[in-house]
């Protein structure tokens, strides 16, 4: 088959992209990284805008590290093209098709083009920087700064490359970036920042630059989510392209982008207008807290629940009828009402837990529940128990359903339980109760589980009606198995609060 380029596709219209390249030729994004979820997320939603009529421009890419090079060249193989395989469920339904991304302009190597990468610099269209550098690329390290010479990461990268637009625009007020990190970091936007100036003051660059960068460059805090891997042709289930792609990557149909700060980017770039879900908004602490309480707090329950019931997959846990009620009414019943009054947007929270639904039910993710379970209960600590302290709080009564994902945490803990042993000191502190209190009665052992303030952070015994819930579900276990231990106490439970539909 021959490679996706722009000759190819103009002899196959039926396959070009949904909007004329030409009319919206300026470059105006720089983005440094060239991986797989960029190409998933940010430069997908920018070909969306584009797309709708949009004058947003194109992206130059440039690759942060010299690993980067093999993409660089398929890049320019490819005529900066790509397809992206939107596969999962979306409002319920399954969504299965292929887009073409044609947002890129070009593709630099820094480490080999470093001149043409401080070139971008005094483009002035390109005003905004996305990057994605992983956890680790927004890191200080120390560097010395020659003309001439390519720093080795991406923070000095970016110092070299606003000095270089500084001297270009003679400090111009107006001449300013925005930039937005998307690597998986909190306050990823301040941590850049101060890295950046740190690097400008140890390099001797002047006062004044220093004071342009902090004054007129603005530097968002971001969260991204989704789900974006490669696209393996030889994969089971995997479509067919009528053509070669070397940068094709398969994307869940869930995106989400909050961006604090950028107001001056909302008119540029209405991503609201498609009903995408970028959000520019003043604090993007609603957005962390509701993926830590929603998706990873139900994740943290259904993988001990889902493995304790020999599953493997999130999705296999979803096909099972009881244990999927379990996990929506978790989350419509119990967690989205506990985090509703923390949170300045509700509806903007149950949109979201319901897109948790869609994405755990996705028929073409195979989501290892071994490799959620990993530190379950540190993990726990933090995803799960603030809901249940805050909902006992509230109620004087606790979460039932919480309870017992708590209560299988512990009972996973148990010596003769079949679950692998991990390297886990938490783990291992729980299961030295269990050892200890052999001899006592079930619910003596119960309390100094809950207790174990070191394991959850606090002492859950003195929650209202939580040691008795724990007990019961263990005993439920027990005489029934997992599965009809859930089922019986599903239907012993009032469902209240429900995740409007």
């Amino acid at each position: 088959m021959r490679p996706l380029t722009q000759e190819m596709l103009s002899s196959q219209p039926d396959l070009a992209p949904a909007w004329n390249v030409s009319q919206f030729a300026p470059e105006r994004i720089l983005q440094i990284g060239e991986g797989v979820f960029l190409r998933g997320f940010a430069d997908w939603l920018i070909d969306r805008l584009n797309a709708a009529g949009s004058s947003v421009g194109r992206i130059v890419i440039a690759a942060p590290r010299p690993t980067g090079a093999r993409n660089i060249e398929r890049f320019r193989k490819q005529d900066g093209l790509y397809t992206v395989l939107l596969r999962g469920m979306e409002n319920g339904r399954t969504v299965d098709r292929q887009e073409v991304v044609s947002s890129i302009s070009r593709a630099i190597d820094p480490h080999l083009q470093w001149n043409d990468f401080l070139a971008c610099a005094r483009q002035r269209e390109i005003d905004v920087v996305i990057s994605n550098t992983t956890e680790l690329g927004i890191q200080y390290a120390p560097q010395q700064y020659r003309a001439g010479q390519v720093p080795t990461t991406y923070p000095a990268k970016l110092a070299a490359y606003l000095y270089e637009r500084y001297q270009a625009f003679g400090g111009d007020p107006k001449a300013g970036m925005t930039i937005l990190p998307c690597e998986l970091i909190d306050d990823n936007g301040t941590l850049l920042r101060e890295i950046v100036i740190r690097h400008s003051q140890e390099w001797g660059l002047p006062a004044a630059f220093v004071e342009w960068v902090r004054l007129h460059n603005v530097f968002c805090n971001t969260l991204v989510d989704r789900i974006v891997t490669p696209f393996t042709p030889e994969a089971d289930g995997a479509p067919e392209l009528p053509y070669t792609d070397e940068l094709a990557v398969v994307a869940e149909p869930f995106h989400m982008w909050a961006i604090e700060g950028g107001d001056h980017l909302r008119s540029r770039w209405p991503f609201a207008e498609l009903g995408l879900s970028v959000y520019f908004v003043p604090c993007i602490e609603d957005y962390r807290l509701q993926k830590v309480r929603v998706l990873n707090g139900a994740h943290t329950a259904m993988a001990c629940l889902g493995l304790l019931a020999e599953k493997q997959t999130v999705l296999d846990v979803m096909s099972d009828p009881v244990l999927h009620a379990f996990v929506e009414r978790l989350i419509g019943s119990e967690i989205v009402p506990t985090v509703t009054p923390q949170v300045g947007d509700a509806e903007v929270l149950r949109r979201f837990a319901k897109d948790v639904i869609d994405r755990f039910n996705n028929p073409f993710l195979r989501h290892a529940l071994t490799s959620i379970a990993n530190n379950s209960l540190a993990k726990a600590r933090i995803r799960l128990v603030p809901t249940i302290v805050e909902y006992a709080d509230r109620h004087r009564v606790s979460p039932p359903l919480a309870a017992a994902a708590i209560a299988l945490l512990c009972y996973a803990c148990h010596p003769s339980c079949a679950q692998e042993a991990m390297d886990d000191p938490l783990r291992s502190r729980l299961q030295e109760i269990w050892v200890s209190e052999t001899e006592a009665d079930l619910a003596g052992t119960v309390t100094e589980l809950l207790k174990a303030s070191d394991v959850w952070g606090c002492d859950l015994a003195v929650l209202p009606g939580m040691a008795d819930m724990v007990q019961d579900v263990m005993r439920l276990v027990q005489e029934r198995g997992v599965v009809q231990a859930i089922a019986f106490w599903l239907q012993s439970q009032p469902v209240s609060e429900p995740m409007r539909r």
